[in-house]
């Protein structure tokens, strides 16, 4: 099969000098067209968001309906070049280089989608921008819901730890009231001890003297010895518990955003 061959108007035998023309001047006439309205579009597309910020709320959609007879679509069509223009004046600068229809497309996407379109990775195609629309959508939904459920786990845990602050805090105060019971039952025996020592020393020198005297004094005063140890370990417990209900105060503070309770 042979190589096709452009055929000039010359090699038929006709002079079509003047319709070629023509057909030149009307595809120039017809690119002006289109070029003029995509400049039209986007023209009322800003009238448009003009009525819309100047009319109350709700009654956008019956003006343009009684004014212009126009449905929401087509009139938010107008209005996504407009706004593109208006809020993302580098997305606009791309989807000028597609048709009309396809600016009407390319408006509302992302900003990816509308790179993908360029470089060619999603088709120039109604279907294809929709499609992609429909899949970034999808993505940022996703990603939403996982910083939803990322952002609710953090609130759980810092509810958790908050609470388990607490019952350690309650635990610590509980044991610290305990010790300092018990180092105020151990004084109140060193207490009654050495009154009893006092007493028995104060007796007659022929009873302090004797065998059972001296032994009761050995025996308190061994008491008196060991008692004292005790409170002194457990008034130390005591300090150490102190520091740290006052650090797990300071943590609790901090975690309910220094609201201390």
């Amino acid at each position: 099969m042979n190589d096709l061959v452009p055929i000039t108007a010359v090699q038929i035998g006709f002079d079509w000098s003047a319709e070629i023309t023509e057909t030149q001047y009307l595809l120039n006439e017809l690119s002006d067209t289109l070029q003029r309205a995509e400049d039209i579009a986007v023209k009322i597309g800003r009238k448009f968001l003009q009525f819309q910020e100047a009319l109350p709320h709700g009654e956008f959609l019956p003006f343009l309906d009684a004014e212009f007879g126009m449905s929401r679509a087509t009139a938010y069509n107008f209005i996504g070049l407009a706004e593109t223009e208006r809020e993302e004046p580098d997305k606009f600068l791309i989807i000028r280089n597609y048709p009309l229809y396809l600016q009407y497309r390319l408006a509302p996407a992302p900003m990816a989608v509308v790179k993908q379109v360029e470089s060619g990775e999603v088709p120039a195609t109604v279907k294809a921008i929709q499609e992609a629309k429909r899949e970034a959508k999808a993505a940022k939904e996703a990603q939403r819901q996982a910083e939803e459920r990322a952002k609710q786990l953090e609130q759980e845990t810092t509810r958790a730890l908050a609470e388990q602050e607490q019952k350690q805090l309650a635990l610590f105060k509980e044991h610290d009231t305990l010790r300092r019971a018990e180092i105020a039952r151990l004084t109140s025996l060193m207490e009654a001890q050495e009154a009893e020592i006092a007493r028995l020393q104060e007796q007659p020198e022929q009873i302090v003297d004797t065998p059972e005297t001296i032994a009761r004094l050995a025996e308190l005063e061994a008491l008196q010895k060991k008692l004292k140890e005790e409170r002194d370990r457990k008034a130390e417990r005591v300090e150490v518990l102190t520091k740290e209900v006052q650090k797990y105060v300071v943590i609790s503070c901090v975690n309910n955003e220094n609201k201390c309770t």
